[in-house]
């Protein structure tokens, strides 16, 4: 009799904590999700697509590791329903660290968009302009670090 109570509390446990974590998994709004969100409500074009006030969807799809994020947030607000597309990146920041003495990571916002169901603007970018001198250089680094990559013969 004792132990059919035991698995019975046993039983009980395990479905709440099964439960617990499932509402968890469902309502999670990991950082870069965060990032993205507000820095599309800064941004004109979604004011003007959804409105001053965006509101997010607690169910968002895609996939985020501990270094990358592909994600798409529904959103909506008193002018229409929108989603909002992008890309993120951890890495480290040089000179940072946590309390712990690890090297500190940052995400970066790599891409973001805005799509517009049914709508005939195709989805647009809520990236800032970068300068061409800007893609310049970031070109010369990266052909630099690729040079680096390369096995030396």
């Amino acid at each position: 009799m004792a132990s059919a109570h035991v698995a019975r509390g046993v039983g009980l446990t395990a479905a709440a904590f099964c439960g617990y974590k499932a509402v968890e998994l469902l309502l999670d709004f990991p950082e870069p999700c965060r990032l993205m969100l507000e820095q599309a409500r800064e941004h004109p074009l979604v004011a003007e697509r959804v409105g001053s006030e965006v509101r997010r969807s607690f169910f968002w799809t895609g996939r985020v590791t501990d270094k990358r994020a592909a994600v798409q947030i529904p959103v909506w607000g008193e002018r229409g329903r929108a989603t909002l597309v992008g890309r993120a990146v951890c890495s480290p920041r040089e000179g940072s660290s946590t309390a712990s003495g690890s090297v500190a990571r940052a995400w970066d916002v790599l891409c973001l968009e805005i799509e517009s169901p049914g709508q005939n603007p195709p989805p647009q970018s809520l990236m800032p302009e970068v300068p061409q001198a800007s893609l310049e250089e970031m070109a010369k680094h990266a052909a630099f670090h690729r040079a680096l990559a390369r096995p030396s013969a």
